[in-house]
């Protein structure tokens, strides 16, 4: 290069982009001769139509203006200052208050009892800390992670600035710089040894209650104090935008991603402000595509997470609409459309979602979240809205059938739910070939549920695995919860008549053996039929496990060596009956809390965990067949 000289003007890489070679070319095209990694600024020569001109190692290069985003030049001094006035950035801050921790209903008892070192984390309860925060170590038994991840998170936060805000009590804002300073001055991220002080998804929560502290604690401190505050605050936002630091399809990248939207939507000024942002709407674009299938459904199967993906979605419109960017508000508004059927058909008669995967016990959805007629019905039992015109639905790709009797029977009706996908390991549990039985107000067949996420516990890991799902076990040992085996496990094939549904699922992560489940739906006759077919070419045991809900009790008949009857009861009032039968010489027993190894729980993230009876029906073949017939009475 002899022509060109570097210019003021920069762009930045929003993935790690090619330089192609404009003069050379093969086949007709470019040659590329070098790259430029992600997160980079790099000055700009001049512009050529839908391409950057750059001097690199002195040559002329190209690189493609979509996979950059131009920064200004900004003198650093004079982007302090800005952010150091009292009174700007109030519509920004209106832009993205939605995406802020909500403070807790006794937010002002809270915020004082914090000003005396007394802190409210979660659900865990409240902590003394008279020598200063423990920023390492759990206080709590159970729940060490999720009890971390609050605290290095700072939802706390989010108390003190509302007392603030309704009282203008300057000592709020001062208490929560001081504990800001002290996390800063013992989470030096090159050095410490707290897990979740970087944890991915934690540093980004943190990020945003940071600039909502900001915005207030700019009328309260010192500029020393917010130059160090700002400082910290930029430091994360560069670490949540580095490759190496994302977590990649999963809902913890998207709120890094959201943390790098708050972050540039309300520090515009920032030289990277646009970079972090078209980086955001990138990665947030890859993320929901890859997580949400054609069919509207979120792909953790897990109810919980669906809704909470949706929420995000909706949030996210909320924002974009409001910065006028048309183009991202309506991509957004079309995958949040999408999802509603999903929510509307796998919410129980009982208007409760069903405790699969990370999904909790009495898990109600929101009312709100979508206002179609349909999604209303089933969310409140009937009350409101109007029925979906279909009472059973199969979303293939994704993974699920649920059918149903009836929707104008209210919590009478019977709902069944099938489940056979494995897409990613997130909140995803060993539950292959699963099914959820509810008839006439109560849960019949159900699952163990979600134990939190402290993995060391040994009921957390229970709950993740095999053996607390209705699956298959194959020599006393279950599936492990990620192998990355996604095409293995799938809906084959399913029909929908008026009084019959089936569904068919394949089941191919176990080595050398292949579980196949037929589920029929009698609905005339209230019975749902399951045939497993086992094939090996060698011979094992074989365990097929049953959950019953919380209340039932059985009774276990032997009818002769295969065939066996076990009757279900609630409250002294027969509601079912199995019917269990094989060519091949089948055992059942019942294990009903059982310690160690735990089976036989309904687990609960909040509280004591439940003893319910397990059916486990047990065989010895290569291949093998074993119906299991449900009656409701």
């Amino acid at each position: 290069n002899t022509q060109y000289t570097h210019s003021k003007s920069q762009f930045a890489t929003i993935r790690k982009v090619t330089i192609y070679d404009n003069k050379e070319k093969v086949n007709g095209k470019n040659v590329p001769f070098g790259t430029i990694d992600a997160g980079i600024t790099y000055p700009i020569a001049f512009e050529y139509g839908d391409w950057w001109g750059i001097i690199y190692s002195g040559r002329i290069g190209y690189v493609k203006k979509t996979e950059t985003s131009t920064v200004s030049e900004i003198n650093e001094v004079k982007t302090l200052n800005h952010y150091y006035m009292k009174n700007d950035n109030i519509e920004a801050y209106k832009n993205i208050n939605q995406l802020f921790i909500s403070p807790s209903s006794n937010y002002l008892e809270s915020a004082n009892n914090i000003l005396i070192n007394k802190y409210k984390i979660g659900d865990y309860g409240t902590f003394s800390f008279p020598d200063g925060i423990v920023w390492d170590k759990p206080i709590v038994n159970e729940n060490e992670r999720s009890y971390l991840r609050e605290l290095n998170g700072h939802f706390f936060l989010s108390d003190l600035i509302k007392s603030y805000e309704v009282t203008k009590k300057e000592t709020y804002i001062k208490k929560g710089y001081e504990i800001i300073k002290d996390w800063i001055d013992n989470n030096s991220y090159a050095t410490t040894s707290n897990s979740m002080a970087w944890h991915d998804e934690t540093t980004a929560r943190r990020l945003v209650q940071w600039i909502h502290f900001y915005h207030h604690a700019k009328n309260v401190l010192s500029k020393k104090d917010l130059e160090i505050l700002l400082a910290n605050i930029t430091f994360h936002a560069e670490l949540l935008s580095k490759d190496s630091f994302y977590a990649h399809n999963t809902n913890h990248g998207m709120f890094q991603d959201e943390a790098l939207l708050a972050f540039s939507e309300y520090y515009k000024a920032h030289k990277k402000s646009d970079y972090f942002k078209n980086l955001a709407k990138q990665r947030l674009k890859d993320y929901f595509n890859f997580i949400i299938s054609e069919e509207g459904v979120h792909l953790e199967h897990s109810p919980q997470y669906h809704q909470i993906i949706a929420s995000s979605l909706l949030s996210y419109y909320n924002l974009f609409d409001k910065i006028n960017d048309t183009s991202m508000k309506e991509y957004l508004f079309q995958k949040y459309e999408k999802m509603s059927d999903f929510a509307t058909f796998i919410t129980k008669p009982d208007g409760v979602f069903p405790a699969i995967g990370d999904t909790e016990y009495n898990f109600k959805p929101s009312s709100t979240l979508w206002s179609n007629d349909y999604y209303k019905f089933a969310v409140s039992k009937g009350a409101s809205g109007k029925p979906h015109p279909k009472t059973d639905m199969v979303f293939k790709n994704s993974g699920y059938a649920i059918f149903r009797d009836s929707w104008n029977k209210g919590p009478d009706s019977t709902y069944v739910l099938f489940t056979a996908a494995y897409h990613t390991g997130y909140h995803k549990h060993s539950d292959d070939l699963n099914m959820w039985i509810y008839s006439k107000g109560t849960d019949i067949i159900v699952e163990a549920g979600p134990h939190g996420y402290d993995y060391h516990n040994a009921f957390t890991e229970y709950g993740y695995s095999s053996f607390a799902h209705n699956t298959l076990i194959v020599n006393d040992k279950g599936l492990p919860r990620h192998d990355s085996q996604y095409k293995k496990v799938y809906i084959e094939s399913y029909q929908l008549d008026k009084n019959k549904a089936k569904v068919r699922g394949v089941n191919e992560r176990y080595k050398n053996v292949k579980h196949i489940r037929d589920i029929q739906y009698d609905k005339l006759n209230q019975m749902i039929e399951v045939n497993d077919t086992i094939q090996s070419s060698v011979r094992n045991n074989y365990k097929l496990l049953w959950h019953m809900a919380e209340g039932i009790e059985v009774e276990l008949e032997k009818i002769h060596n295969n065939t066996y009857k076990v009757y279900l009861f609630k409250n002294e009032n027969k509601i079912a009956t199995i019917e269990v039968t094989s060519e091949s010489k089948i055992e059942l027993n019942i294990v009903k809390g059982q310690k160690n190894p735990p089976l036989g729980w309904k687990l609960l993230i909040k509280g004591e965990n439940v003893p319910i009876n397990t059916l486990i029906i047990s065989t010895n073949d290569d291949t093998a067949k074993i119906k299991t017939n449900f009656i409701l009475h």
